[in-house]
């Protein structure tokens, strides 16, 4: 689970058949971004968890995409993300940051989780 200023649990250990998704509790968007390894194609893998269950023009609040610098990101609205993630043996970090320019300075900073795959 995901929030303004919290990751529960931040650090995880899982193995390379268990897939990782996200729920969000804050009530604003938040961003993530998989922050390392620095190169990410072909270890991390997201894909929509169901694809049945989205509208027509959801997609991008629904899955992660790869950003300008090469990382996986996402803008996750609160509730259930409808993407899930699987790793290559690894460790991974990843930041949330509140999307909501009022937010005070530590929550637009974002918090930090870490994935270790085994």
């Amino acid at each position: 689970m995901i929030g303004r200023g919290m990751i529960d649990p931040a650090d995880i250990t899982i193995g390379t058949a268990e897939t990782v998704g996200f729920t969000s509790t804050a009530d604003q968007p938040l961003h993530v971004e998989f922050v390392t390894p620095s190169v990410q194609a072909g270890k991390i893998n997201c894909r929509l968890a169901d694809p049945k269950r989205l509208e027509r023009g959801q997609a991008p609040w629904a899955e992660f995409r790869t950003g300008a610098d090469g990382h996986l990101v996402a803008d996750m609205p609160p509730g259930d993300f409808g993407s899930v993630c699987s790793f290559a043996p690894g460790y991974y970090a990843f930041t949330v940051k509140v999307m909501d320019q009022a937010r005070p300075m530590d929550e637009k900073l974002g918090r930090q989780g870490t994935i270790t795959v085994k």
